[in-house]
């Protein structure tokens, strides 16, 4: 890498790379496919899926922060980039590639 453009701070990879995690773990664990039906509680997920609540209300509150998802007192569900790009059924869906990225780790 020419050293005149090679990052001075680490600080974005590192962000970087634990926004990756997240995603990889909500995909991983079916979380989109969990939202894809409309509103759902965290303990409707966790039970469903045999997850730990607090380990996907975790998750779910990053992919908050994110704008991906948004809750109503206890009701989880897609905002509309959520949708666009975590629904199955979205034209736009990244689920395919994110697949991908973890049989590759």
């Amino acid at each position: 890498m020419d050293p005149q453009h090679a990052p001075t701070d680490p600080i974005p990879i590192l962000n970087g790379y634990w926004q990756s995690c997240v995603l990889l773990a909500a995909v991983d664990l079916q979380l989109p496919q969990a939202l894809a039906g409309g509103p759902v509680t965290v303990h409707d997920i966790a039970g469903a899926s045999h997850l730990d609540a607090e380990g996907v209300e975790r998750i779910l509150r990053v992919l908050a922060a994110w704008g991906w998802v948004a809750h109503t007192d206890e009701q989880w569900r897609f905002s509309e980039t959520g949708r666009r790009f975590l629904h199955p059924d979205s034209p736009d869906c990244v689920l395919g590639i994110v697949r991908h990225h973890l049989r590759l780790m």
